[in-house]
């Protein structure tokens, strides 16, 4: 069975739950980002790498309206449907390039690659980021940040980050979502022992204690929580160039 196979029918057994939880409760939030994988390129010789990020503003619908009226005209397969294309027309396709462009975060993923590229361990080997979010619904009206009603909302029904991973196997996992998301990561996987550390740049004149955090879980294997590339001041060249090679030296 395929990944993308897989992938769907995970999101299959829970967008249905979620769907009708959004309704009944009248949540307005978006749509749940489902993602895709290019399996041509996600292959065993590959060093692949699954960056999450923390939400999507704007994802597709905005309300439980909207919401039960794509369910009326469509039902719950046309949705999923409509919601894997959405992502796959995001983050593959050419004619997105130039949206993808203007996102801070997705610049990150070109930098990453490159500090990826230079460590020893991984000369030779080709090398595939795939993107992801902690948090899998987010606010209405392009509001960034998290709700209790929607992170009460997502533990009800749609904790599935584990399982994308199990499905996935990924080599490597960094969580650019900063210290502020370390209750969400908690609540996707039971029991992960995050040790926070500390980093310096020693040719700064005023070098800043920069924040950066390891985590030990039986799904996560080599695994990062770095700063969001938002935050100018800390993801920087060096940070991602020391943290990155500490971990996989």
């Amino acid at each position: 069975m395929g990944l993308n196979h897989q992938l769907e029918q995970l999101y299959r057994a829970h967008l249905g739950s979620l769907s009708t939880a959004i309704i009944e409760r009248k949540i307005n939030c978006t749509s749940p980002l489902l993602i895709q994988v290019d399996e041509s390129r996600w292959q065993a010789d590959t060093f692949k790498v699954m960056i999450f990020g923390q939400e999507v503003r704007g994802w597709k619908l905005d309300s439980y309206q909207a919401v039960e009226q794509q369910l009326a005209n469509g039902g719950i397969e046309r949705y999923l449907e409509e919601l894997l294309a959405a992502y796959s027309r995001y983050f593959y396709h050419k004619e997105s390039q130039k949206a993808r462009s203007r996102s801070i975060f997705m610049k990150a993923f070109s930098r990453i690659k490159k500090v990826l590229k230079q460590q020893p361990s991984l000369q030779g080997r080709k090398i595939h980021l795939l993107w992801n979010n902690i948090n899998k619904i987010a606010r209405d009206k392009r509001r960034s940040g998290m709700t209790q009603t929607l992170r009460d909302l997502e533990a009800q029904h749609f904790l599935i980050a584990e399982q994308e991973i199990e499905i996935l196997k990924p080599d490597l996992i960094l969580f650019l979502t900063g210290p502020s998301r370390v209750r969400d990561i908690k609540s996707h996987f039971k029991g992960v022992e995050v040790k926070r550390k500390g980093l310096s740049n020693p040719k700064k004149k005023r070098p800043r204690n920069m924040w950066y955090a390891q985590l030990q879980h039986p799904i996560l294997g080599r695994s990062l929580i770095l700063y969001h590339p938002r935050y100018y001041a800390g993801f920087t060249n060096h940070y991602l160039k020391e943290t990155l090679s500490e971990l996989l030296s």
